[in-house]
């Protein structure tokens, strides 16, 4: 069963939103959304996470990225969740950190199959 919801994010007139769109045609505002078969997870883990953050009463973006990293963390450990992406989007930009993150994945799983490699040279 694959999802085809599609997520768009806008900062119109400097408003930061999340639509999600429904394979139907349904559009939605949304605050945040976990899709796929690992979202049951992530949501639970943004639960857990939340709870840590909200004794501040406000979540700045750092810890909001650290919390979305939690849930997309737990998301990973179903079978078909793959990857990491994350978004920010505030009233000025739109920030994608998906290829800098799969790039620095690569390099350090790159580096790492080397050092276990130089173990059994002779």
């Amino acid at each position: 069963q694959g999802c085809n919801s599609l997520l768009v994010a806008t900062r119109y007139e400097g408003n930061p939103r999340l639509w999600n769109c429904f394979p139907l045609g349904r559009v939605e505002e949304t605050e945040g959304i976990a899709l796929g078969s690992g979202s049951q997870r992530a949501v639970k883990s943004l639960s857990e996470a939340a709870a840590s953050y909200l004794s501040n009463k406000e979540i700045d973006i750092p810890a909001g990225i650290r919390m979305a990293s939690c849930g997309l963390e737990a998301a990973s450990t179903d079978l078909y969740t793959r990857g990491l992406d994350i978004v920010v989007v505030t009233p000025g930009q739109i920030r994608e950190y998906g290829s800098t993150i799969k790039s620095a994945v690569q390099t350090a799983q790159q580096g790492t199959i080397e050092h276990i490699c130089s173990e059994f040279k002779n």
